[in-house]
């Protein structure tokens, strides 16, 4: 089973209220919040390191691990839930994909995860293509703002 994962771009402790209030009304209200992106693939914990591996390989600089790049926890208990604060190496990593990148990331990953387990090489879905550009778009824009990134996980 996989995991409902987001990523937000506001006050951590906003964020973290809201999150382990499952308070929707304010985590979908982008004045109180003001960056959302929804990367809940139902992938494994695994697949997302696998992710930044392929994009630290593309950029060729930054951290090579979400989990390691998680940093406050602001809400859940990190046992069926989080929300960290992500490092902000990790979500400039990120907004440093550049557009004429993004197949290159998003076969490298594809292939990666195939492999980790043990599954036939497919293409990446129109889901994980857009995925992948709003988490772009989200951390180009925290950065621009000035803005903290938080991901929050839950089962």
């Amino acid at each position: 089973m996989g995991q409902l994962v987001h990523f937000y771009a506001g006050d951590p402790q906003t964020i973290g209220r809201a999150f382990d209030s499952h308070d929707f009304e304010t985590l979908d209200n982008r004045s109180k919040i003001p960056l959302f992106s929804d990367f809940s693939l139902h992938l494994s914990p695994i697949d997302y390191e696998l992710l930044s591996e392929a994009i630290q390989s593309t950029v060729g600089r930054g951290p090579s691990s979400l989990t390691d790049s998680l940093g406050t926890l602001v809400g859940g208990d990190n046992n069926e839930n989080a929300a960290n604060v992500v490092a902000p190496d990790w979500v400039a990593m990120v907004a440093n994909v550049r557009d004429d990148q993004l197949d290159t990331v998003l076969q490298e990953w594809v292939q990666a995860t195939a492999e980790e387990h043990s599954e036939p090489i497919t293409e990446p879905t129109d889901d994980v293509r857009m995925a992948f550009r709003e988490l772009i778009a989200l951390c180009r824009e925290a950065q621009k703002r000035g803005l903290p990134v938080v991901h929050t996980w839950s089962l």
